[in-house]
């Protein structure tokens, strides 16, 4: 049996400049390795893609729109770029603890039955390590997987 599958971190961007470097630090400083990035660009009239780019690292696969999609439309044609076994979706502003990957990978395993892993979050105003609010991981499995 396989133990490390690979992983799709998709990440629909637009206008994130405030929050894309660290977003992709927590992604790029995860224990696990096996897994690439796809940033689906919305048209970012910032410095996302600037930023994006400056890391220079080979796991960032970028894709731009030609025209605002909007983020529902965003999200339908990330999909369609995304490689690997696993499709996990991320916002531009969120940060990963560095097992989170790992983590994951392993839950896909703990049943042969097991097709859909999600995860509690924790909603943080200007502070990350302050959590504000915490959801899950005992919300409705429709509610969390719709997120």
């Amino acid at each position: 049996m396989r133990k490390n599958l690979k992983f799709c971190v998709a990440i629909p961007t637009y206008n994130g400049a405030a929050w894309i470097k660290q977003t992709l630090q927590s992604i790029l400083a995860q224990s696990f390795q096996n897994f690439e990035i796809l940033i689906c660009d919305d048209g970012s009239t910032d410095d996302t893609l600037k930023i994006i780019r400056k890391l220079k690292s080979k796991k960032i696969r970028i894709v731009g729109n030609k025209i605002n999609l909007g983020y529902g439309k965003n999200l339908q044609r990330i999909r369609k770029f995304a490689t690997g076994e696993v499709l996990f979706l991320m916002g531009q502003d969120d940060i990963l603890l560095p097992e989170a990957l790992q983590k994951t990978n392993d839950a896909f395993f703990a049943d042969k039955n097991i097709g859909l892993v999600i995860r509690p979050y924790y909603w943080f105003m200007q502070d990350f390590k302050k959590p504000v609010r915490r959801v899950g991981p005992f919300v409705s499995l429709f509610e969390a997987a719709g997120q």
